[in-house]
């Protein structure tokens, strides 16, 4: 009895010193655990890259705020920077539109596929709108059937629609909107206002905005465009 107790007691010694010889340190002044520091990779996230292939067969990048043209012989042009978004343009000779982190919109024409070395960019711009008419909000035009590639809001409130070359459609004259929404199925046949392009709210109000730049005035109040959409019944599954 007497040597197992004398075995339990040296027993709990041992793990005891086992326990203070490898047990958690003082952390008071001491540098943190490194097993528990904030990986470098998550302190600094990496760029965002986002590329696209145009329609001149060319793939483009945004890298962060740079902006880049891959040759087909794998060279690598900057085009410009601070580069916010850029969307792919479906005809004419511009191959997308972009926009600068200072609000301006850019398209930009097509490049040559078969360049083997960097060209200048400069040549190929077209800029829609400036650092006085900055851009809040635009979306690409899709619709095969009308002339008009690019529609865009600005921060004094104008809504602005160009064409393939990059003009202006004259005569819009939309202004106090606060926000706009695109025809979700524009040329369906049979459902509401087909014909028209986008509608635009502002100050309980909503026009119908058609291709041609024609702009109507609804009679009714609404609190946005979508309701405008959701009341007329506006539902491109019919």
């Amino acid at each position: 009895m007497k040597g197992l107790f004398s075995s339990s007691v040296a027993a709990l010694i041992a793990a005891l010193s086992f326990g203070c010889a490898h047990g958690p340190q003082s952390t008071s002044g001491s540098a943190p655990n490194a097993a528990t520091s904030t990986p470098t990779s998550d302190r600094f996230p990496a760029a965002q890259v986002e590329i696209k292939e145009g329609r001149d067969n060319l793939k483009y990048e945004r890298d962060g705020g740079d902006f880049y043209v891959n040759l087909r012989n794998g060279q690598r042009c900057q085009i410009t920077t601070n580069v916010d978004d850029f969307k792919m343009l479906p005809r004419g000779g511009h191959v997308l539109a972009y926009e600068t982190k200072a609000g301006e919109l850019v398209m930009l024409r097509h490049g040559d596929d078969n360049a083997r070395q960097c060209y200048s960019q400069r040549d190929r711009k077209t800029d829609v709108t400036d650092q006085q008419a900055r851009v809040v909000k635009w979306n690409v035009i899709n619709a095969s059937d009308v002339p008009v590639v690019l529609i865009a809001l600005d921060k004094n409130g104008f809504v602005k629609m160009y064409d393939i070359a990059g003009n202006e459609v004259s005569g819009l004259g939309i202004r106090n909107v606060e926000d706009y929404r695109l025809h979700p199925c524009h040329g369906k046949r049979g459902v509401p206002f087909n014909s028209k392009i986008a509608f635009a709210y502002g100050n309980g109000r909503v026009g119908t905005i058609e291709p041609s730049g024609r702009y109507v005035l609804d009679s009714g109040n609404y609190q946005s465009a979508s309701e405008f959409i959701e009341r007329n019944r506006i539902d491109c599954s019919n």
